[in-house]
């Protein structure tokens, strides 16, 4: 059956060992490295372009990548805790996925994070898969201000500020697609990159995934087993139009139930973000963006499991979703990086056309609300150092008259976003085994953010490479051993 349960006659037209389904950061990886084998044909789909790098390479450009041909262009339910508001829900559209439009920011976890996840997934277990082929480093060390906030932030004592890595090679973005699929790597006989493609559905026969779906009717086989890469909002969909998710939930939107797994978009985490906009100083920085520089870390009053408040310093204003637009100057960045409001991804209908019905659940918990004043206030008491005073003016986002807890919740509350950083859809040890199989359904594996059992206090590409790394081990196990 197809999705919707409509009858329809599908034509498989190839076969290959594996099939991989998101071209992402993590389908990059998993792709190039299971290809290393020769005897194994491995097939990678993506639904964007195969070829972004000539409107993604420059590193300043990210800003104006949103929205594009290149991003999914989601937009989320209303969000509850922020009065109703819908926000925009960038997800890259292209091989390396969100790894070719975001800022490029590639920070680890600290080890507290990952020790708190399963046996096989802790700091020690992920330690040798990070970074894999990607060759971040910090930005050359010229702009002052940075430096000076670095400094500022360290002086204090209470928090740990760093010129962060950049996934910046050369002077140009490096997507995991740059680093996984090069030339070479593309050239490899047993392994095929079909771009501008779209999955429709998982096939799904007798409780064991053969293959994918793909528009017009046509489908591909796979003798081992698919690798479901779409990331932490397309996999979970996926699934839901495949008919693994929640019973009632499938049976309402009129999509044939193949397992009953209420797992399935549960679980849903991101970084709301919000922040302070202050006016250029009399030293204002150089014409044009330049991806965040620096992070800072810190505890809030409610943390546990590690530092949940990051502070990211750049010279992009922050315009919050439904506010009058602000003047340009600098940003520091506020974010809750190990949040406790949840959400969830769900169907909006059994066509695939239909985009997910998206809830991140931004704010529904009150102790994030208050991370947020606690980061703001500390955000605030650095930019006063007066070594900032030559490239810092005014404060002009919410304004230095929003001087309580109670006015800066209330600032929150209306002038929050979201960092676009989705994780823990599709859970290990509740959607996903500890080998990263769908419970319920054999040959079937989900690699990507979706699978984090928990949340890191970091931007979390540099999580999903080492996940990926990590997991294409275990596969390579699994088919050596069979």
């Amino acid at each position: 059956m197809a999705a919707g349960g409509a009858a329809a006659t599908v034509v498989v037209m190839e076969r290959f060992d594996v099939v991989v389904v998101g071209g992402g950061t993590a389908g990059s990886v998993v792709a190039s490295r299971l290809s290393e084998d020769p005897a194994c044909s491995v097939l990678l789909i993506e639904a964007g372009t195969g070829n972004p790098r000539d409107a993604v390479q420059d590193p300043n450009i990210w800003p104006r990548l949103r929205g594009t041909g290149l991003d999914w262009r989601f937009t989320t339910v209303p969000q509850e805790g922020l009065h109703g508001l819908r926000l925009p829900y960038p997800r890259g559209k292209a091989l390396g996925g969100s790894s070719a439009i975001n800022a490029m920011m590639h920070i680890r976890g600290v080890p507290e994070n990952y020790d708190a996840w399963p046996a096989g997934w802790r700091y020690a277990d992920l330690l040798p898969y990070f970074d894999g082929l990607v060759r971040p480093a910090p930005l050359p060390p010229d702009n002052p201000f940075f430096a000076t906030l670095v400094d500022a932030l360290n002086d204090d004592g209470r928090y740990t500020a760093i010129h962060h890595d950049l996934a910046i090679v050369d002077g140009k973005r490096q997507s995991a697609a740059d680093a996984y699929l090069t030339p070479e790597v593309l050239a490899r006989p047993n392994l095929t990159v079909r771009a501008d493609t779209l999955v429709l559905r998982l096939i799904i026969e007798n409780g064991a995934c053969r293959g994918v779906e793909l528009a017009g009717g046509v489908a591909v086989r796979a003798e081992r087993e698919v690798i479901l890469s779409a990331g932490a909002i397309g996999s979970p969909h996926l699934l839901l139009l495949s008919g693994v998710g929640p019973a009632d939930e499938l049976r309402a939107a009129g999509v044939p139930v193949e397992a009953d797994l209420p797992a399935v978009g549960r679980g849903l985490q991101d970084h709301a973000m919000t922040g302070l906009n202050y006016a250029y100083g009399p030293n204002p920085p150089a014409a044009g963006y330049r991806p965040p520089e620096i992070t800072a870390l810190l505890r809030s009053s409610t943390a546990a499991g590690g530092p949940d408040v990051q502070l990211t310093a750049m010279s992009v204003p922050y315009q919050p979703a439904g506010l009058p637009v602000v003047a340009p100057g600098s940003l520091v960045a506020v974010s809750v990086v190990l949040p406790y409001s949840t959400g969830r991804v769900t169907l909006a209908g059994a066509d695939p056309g239909l985009a997910p019905r998206i809830d991140p659940g931004l704010l529904t918990d009150v102790r994030d609300v208050s991370k947020l004043v606690e980061g703001l206030q500390t955000a605030r008491q650095v930019m006063t150092d007066p070594r900032l005073t030559a490239w810092r003016g005014p404060e002009t986002l919410p304004g230095p008259w929003v001087d309580t807890p109670d006015g800066l919740a209330s600032f929150v509350r209306h002038a929050t976003g979201t960092y676009w950083h989705p994780y823990g859809s599709l859970r290990m040890n509740a959607a996903v085994d500890l080998d990263l199989r769908v419970r319920g359904v054999t040959g079937l594996r989900v690699v990507d953010a979706s699978v984090f059992p928990g949340g890191v206090s970091a931007n979390p590409n540099a999580t999903v490479l080492a996940v990926a790394e990590r997991a294409a081990d275990l596969i390579r196990t699994a088919a050596s051993s069979s």
